[in-house]
């Protein structure tokens, strides 16, 4: 379950929809910002409410997921559209 007021790391190939998708993963794990292309040379990102896009996993993170997880998480969050269908 997602942890409001952490930093997430989501991880995934370049050009499969991190960015794109960044605004709907981080609502859906309760963040506000988002850093994108980040990889673990870089400095470290802030502690507190952030959505960190990088290409391979970090190593030493607590909460980090895959693309395909943080979409699935986006999924579970939003309205169904098919509820105000006939």
């Amino acid at each position: 379950m997602p942890t409001p007021n952490k930093t997430w790391y989501v991880f995934g190939p370049q050009g499969c929809g991190k960015t794109v998708h960044a605004q709907a993963i981080a609502a859906a794990l309760g963040v506000s910002k988002v850093i994108d292309e980040w990889s673990p040379g870089d400095r470290h990102p802030p502690p507190v409410d952030h959505l960190v896009l990088c290409i391979d996993p970090p190593e030493g993170f607590r909460r980090v997921l895959s693309f395909a997880e943080a979409m699935k998480l986006t999924q579970t969050k939003r309205p169904s559209l098919r509820a105000g269908k006939a």
